[in-house]
């Protein structure tokens, strides 16, 4: 008897006896058949992963969910993952995590973030953590940019074979925005200045001139008086030399 047969047999054996005594119930199906695990955690408010957790505006906020296949002898090809952010400020924050492949089934599940403190925004933040572990091999999610990444389309996780030990584990970030802090606005007090109030006082003064003009002339009332005074003293002057001539 090879050593490939005895092989065969005594793992045949353990399986039969994992199924018997129920330790382990495989699923044998035409299609693949999907299985969903989807958490999170936030990196500065304490706490661990969970379904129903907390965070704080400001916070950094992980994303972590397995799809699984887990009809033995299928293979669910490119398996598909998305993730739908809320639009706007809320709290709590719920995102909801989606996964499919071809011929399979869909699944998905909420993930709850209550926020101590008001309501809030959250974004992805495409790139560095976006990766995919299938039985310990990294591979990176693309694409995975701004514009494409799971939070705006399905993204290809590629296949995940059916059975306990073929898994896709997939690692996200997305961060809360912070609380805006209100800057007070100051309002400019309406004194004018000592300068400014020379110039309105000169103005002042310069319109009052203007508006005392004689209309048919064009000469101040000042000045005209000051000519008539000048004109009198003139005559006034002819007449008594005129008169000392006289005497004489």
């Amino acid at each position: 008897m090879s050593y490939n047969i005895v092989m065969s047999k005594i793992l045949a054996l353990i399986l039969g006896c994992s199924v018997f005594f129920g330790l382990v119930t495989p699923v044998f199906a035409a299609s693949p058949v999907l299985e969903l695990v989807a958490q999170g955690r936030s990196v500065e408010s304490a706490g661990g992963w969970g379904t129903d957790v907390n965070a704080r505006p400001g916070d950094v906020f992980l994303l972590w969910f397995v799809v699984k296949n887990t009809a033995y002898g299928t293979v669910a090809t490119n398996a598909k993952v998305k993730v739908d952010m809320p639009n706007g400020e809320a709290n709590p924050l719920v995102l909801t995590v989606h996964a499919t492949a071809d011929g399979a089934n869909s699944v998905e599940q909420k993930l709850t973030i209550s926020l101590n403190g008001p309501a809030s925004t959250i974004s992805y933040i495409p790139g560095g953590d976006a990766v995919v572990i299938t039985n310990g091999v990294n591979t990176k999610i693309t694409p995975d940019q701004a514009g494409a990444n799971m939070t705006t389309q399905y993204v290809n996780i590629g296949n995940i074979n059916g059975g306990d030990f073929s898994y896709a584990k997939v690692l996200g970030t997305t961060k809360i925005a912070p609380r805006e802090t209100a800057v007070p606005t100051v309002t400019p007090t309406n004194t004018p200045s000592v300068a400014s109030a020379s110039v309105s006082a000169s103005a002042s003064a310069t319109a009052s001139a203007v508006a005392n003009t004689t209309p048919d002339t064009g000469v101040n009332e000042v000045m005209w008086s000051t000519l008539m005074w000048l004109g009198v003293g003139v005559s006034g002057y002819s007449i008594r030399k005129w008169a000392s001539k006289r005497s004489v």
